[in-house]
Order: structure tokens, then sequence, then C-alpha cells
């Protein structure tokens, strides 16, 4: 068998190669294709996800707010008490440092009442 063309192992025909190379040029482009139709759903799930997150961000602090707004009444009566020459629209500015305040002493409230029921449970030694 004679060599058709530099490159080409022997046996092989000009037509064959042609055929080959088309063939793999539209495999290629077929997994191009599919790679991007991936990127795409990949985007849209990932963005779905986003915002599935936002929304429970979302619905959580506004459950945070409203288990807080007891407190935070009590808490402006006592503020607007504490500091006469302010108004209600001054303690909203001073809100969010209070809010993170709250915030803590419920998550270390619940840290004492887990450990405390650790502790009455015996199965672990502190």
């Amino acid at each position: 068998m004679a060599n058709y063309g530099y490159g080409q192992p022997l046996g092989y025909s000009r037509e064959f190669t042609q055929q080959r190379e088309a063939t793999q040029l539209a495999e290629e482009q077929r997994l191009r294709e599919q790679k991007a139709a991936n990127d795409v759903a990949r985007a849209e799930y990932l963005a779905g996800l986003e915002g599935q997150r936002a929304e429970q961000a979302k619905r959580a602090e506004q459950e945070l707010d409203a288990e807080l707004e007891p407190a935070k009444v009590a808490r402006r009566r006592a503020w607007l008490i504490d500091h006469p020459g302010h108004g209600p629209s001054d303690f909203d500015k001073v809100w969010p440092l209070v809010r993170e305040e709250l915030v803590e002493e419920r998550r270390q409230a619940q840290y004492d009442q887990t450990l405390a029921k650790m502790r009455a449970s015996s199965d672990y030694r502190f």
C-alpha cells in the first residue's frame, strides 16, 4: 500500500481521511453545542438557587423581625426615656446595633439552653 499524503498512515485513502476529519469536526461541533447548552442550563439552575436562597433569607429576616418586635418596642421606650432630647427617628438609626445585640443574646440563650439539656441528659461530659 502506498502513502497517499503527508502524515497519513499506509493504507488510508484521501477520501477516508477527509471523511474521518469531517466526522471529527462534526463531533467536536456537537460537543461544543452540548457544552454551551449545559452551561446555559447550569446558569439558569444556579440563578434559581440564588433566588430561592435570597427568598429564604428574606423570609427568615422577616420572621426574626416579627419575633424581635416586642423587644424593639421595649428597647425604644427605654432608649427614648434615657435620651430625652432624641426622637423615634434617632432610635431607628441606632436600631441595627441594638438588633445585633438582641440576636446575639438570643443565640447565647439558645446555646446555654442546649448545653443545659446536654448536661441533664448525661450523654455528654463537660
